[in-house]
């Protein structure tokens, strides 16, 4: 029933109660939701307890899960999910501007 104890899941603390605080390298969107695993791991900070015990992501990271990379960051290796987000080079930007403005010139 609902006043029998559980373990607390894997990815959390348990301070008590219903709560389940998320521990580094998991997610939870709040303190009743069981933490699921980050990829990178290095992409979820855990729980801040003084923030109203909501998951953190590491900075270059967004999104539920901390699964989505800031703006102008990109995944390390695009066809890796779990690879870590870097910061677009500025020869990456001028590659892309260079495959749209040439074409625009000489055509």
């Amino acid at each position: 029933g609902k006043d029998t104890c559980q373990d607390c899941p894997v990815g959390g603390v348990c301070p008590g109660g219903y709560r389940v605080w998320s521990v580094p390298g998991f997610y939870n969107p709040d303190e009743r939701t069981v933490p699921i695993a980050c990829h990178p791991a290095i992409a979820c900070l855990g729980s801040e307890v003084t923030l109203g015990s909501r998951s953190l992501c590491s900075d270059n990271y967004t999104g539920p899960g901390c699964s989505e990379c800031w703006p102008a960051y990109r995944r390390l290796n695009p066809d890796d999910p779990s690879s870590h987000c870097v910061a677009c080079s500025d020869d990456a930007i001028g590659d892309v501007l260079k495959a749209i403005i040439i074409p625009l010139v000489f055509f």
